[in-house]
């Protein structure tokens, strides 16, 4: 039996989306308003300090957030501060495909492994960006640091990938590496054509197709460039922050970071012939056998003919 746990209800797909949506109306509100009084000082945790091991942590238990981050601002739902991310507990598995007999193998894969990946990537998408500057405070032009985490809840999502409990040193089917490209492709292709997401295995730059150039990191880092210039722009504005130096700290930005984050999220776990950018060769090369765009057949639902 093939089942697959990472596949949203459509319930679930239209409550991100009406998310998405509502933090998109948020960010006409000025960052600089949210708190302008808040008394505490926060240490922000910038694309470097990115970590799959705490954010899974942090995903399973979000209340955990400032224990496993310490001086990171508080998600509380507190006077100025935004309310505590959902919990999002790591699947168990993401997929399993007990039936399917890969040539050469001794068994069916069974359950497959999962990644919590970060949605705005540390190392390749936010690291030594603009927003850096904004959200650390690197050049004193703001009366502190944000408080954002790189790893908060709000940034995760789970992906399949290979599991560790099934390939390996000594195991039947010997390492994942092993295996031919054309094999491993077939094997990611199975999760993700279940609707579990884009497979999560190697870098995620460079990865695109002809009719979807831009690259994952390209894309978050156009979108990150978009926060930073609308910060700019509404510090001239803002009667709270316009006359001040240094400027207060925009608080809001962690909110705009997190419904970016909420979107790619989203986009990553939608279905295949929706994809536009990628987050692996993988999710690429299945995109191009399943994508309708510039087509006829994009007027019709994804989800219609089924994969």
């Amino acid at each position: 039996m093939s089942t697959s746990t990472g596949t949203e209800s459509p319930e679930m797909q239209i409550g991100e989306m009406i998310h998405v949506f509502l933090g998109m109306v948020l960010q006409d509100r000025c960052p600089f308003c949210t708190d302008p009084d808040d008394p505490e000082s926060y240490t922000t945790y910038e694309g470097a300090k990115n970590s799959s091991k705490k954010l899974r942590t942090i995903m399973n238990d979000p209340s955990c957030l400032t224990a496993e981050q310490g001086g990171a601002r508080p998600k509380d739902g507190t006077k100025g501060k935004q309310s505590i991310d959902d919990t999002n507990t790591s699947p168990n598995p993401i997929y399993r495909d007990d039936t399917t007999q890969y040539p050469g193998l001794s068994a069916p894969i069974g359950a497959y492994g999962n990644e919590a990946h970060h949605s705005i990537s540390g190392n390749e998408c936010m690291k030594g960006e603009p927003i850096e500057d904004v959200i650390k405070n690197k050049n004193g032009e703001y009366e502190g640091e944000t408080g954002y985490s790189i790893n908060n809840a709000a940034n995760g999502v789970y992906l399949p990938s290979w599991s560790r409990a099934r390939w390996g040193s000594g195991r039947p089917d010997g390492t994942w590496g092993d295996l031919s490209d054309g094999l491993k492709y077939d094997i990611m292709k199975a999760a993700m054509r279940s609707g579990a997401g884009q497979a999560h295995i190697g870098s995620h730059d460079g990865k695109t197709t002809a009719k979807h150039p831009q690259s994952y990191p390209n894309h978050v880092k156009t979108k990150l460039s978009e926060i930073t210039d609308r910060i700019a722009s509404m510090r001239l504005e803002c009667p709270e922050a316009k006359d001040k130096d240094p400027w207060p700290v925009p608080y809001g930005v962690n909110q705009w970071l997190d419904d970016l984050s909420r979107g790619i999220s989203a986009h990553l776990k939608g279905h295949p012939r929706s994809w536009k950018y990628f987050v692996s060769q993988y999710a690429a090369d299945y995109h191009g056998e399943v994508c309708r765009h510039g087509t006829i057949g994009q007027l019709l639902p994804d989800n219609w003919p089924p994969l």
